[in-house]
């Protein structure tokens, strides 16, 4: 039984978390795309490890020990959770999102850089609880499931904002200044979301600034729910007959009538 509470504690809060955002998509996308994406995110704690071993290879002295958090100055506590943690984890789930769906034509409405984001953060942090709740116990796995799990969505729903609202623009440099927002805004908010909590060790301080940027971050949503499809873009549908995506009214893999 107590087996059985893990795996729930563990799996359950990233996928009510998808299953919420997804709920909140009037036109929804493609499962098969969303679980794409999810699978994506389960690489990233991966490809994070790696770049970080490399990383620390050349320059030990910017990796703390997180068990002797006290022992070390502002500057260096500032610079692990900014510009190690946030940035190499944000970066790769910016990299991993902006490949996958930036031009896709999946991307037909506004709302949809949100759930993308989101699905695909959630994948990373799936593995990643899996990976503590194994290394570290049942009581890691509840802490997690308040906190990191619901704090990886809300930096992936700034991520999926600003992606969303440079999807929609025709100029360069305000598209690339969107993008660059993407990526910068959520590194800023993960890092001082770890600050907080390896300098201060209180999850009442971590929940709150969860609500703060999860209110902010929902009133971002309604702004992309306003502006609907993405103008000039092809709608997509899919054939009910062989699944396949279909940009016209006619399936080109098996000739069926889509309507």
């Amino acid at each position: 039984m107590k087996e059985l509470l893990l795996v729930a504690i563990t799996i359950l809060p990233p996928i009510i978390i998808i299953y919420s955002f997804y709920t909140m998509d009037k036109e929804k996308e493609s499962l098969r795309f969303l679980i794409k994406l999810f699978m994506l995110g389960i690489c990233g704690p991966i490809l994070v490890t790696v770049i970080s071993e490399i990383i620390k290879s050349l320059a030990p002295q910017y990796f703390l020990d997180t068990s002797r958090i006290d022992t070390y100055n502002l500057l260096s506590l500032i610079t692990y959770t900014f510009l190690i943690i946030a940035f190499i984890e944000e970066g790769i789930k910016w990299l991993l999102v902006k490949s996958a769906c930036f031009k896709s034509l999946e991307f037909d409405e506004a709302y949809d850089g949100v759930v993308y984001s989101v699905v695909l953060s959630l994948g990373f942090a799936f593995l990643e609880n899996i990976l503590y709740v194994l290394t570290f116990g049942r009581d890691v796995a509840l802490l997690r499931s308040v906190s990191a799990i619901p704090a990886h969505a809300i930096f992936a729903l700034y991520m999926g904002y600003f992606i969303s609202v440079a999807k929609y623009q025709t100029k360069s440099f305000t598209k690339n200044t969107l993008l660059l927002l993407s990526f910068m805004i959520p590194v800023i908010i993960h890092g001082f979301y770890d600050f907080l909590a390896l300098r201060y060790n209180s999850i009442v301080m971590v929940i709150i600034l969860e609500i703060v940027f999860l209110i902010i971050g929902l009133l971002g949503i309604v702004h992309l729910k306003k502006k609907g499809k993405i103008t000039n873009y092809p709608s997509i549908k899919y054939c009910l007959r062989c699944g396949e995506k279909c940009l016209s009214n006619i399936c080109d893999r098996c000739g069926n009538i889509v309507s």
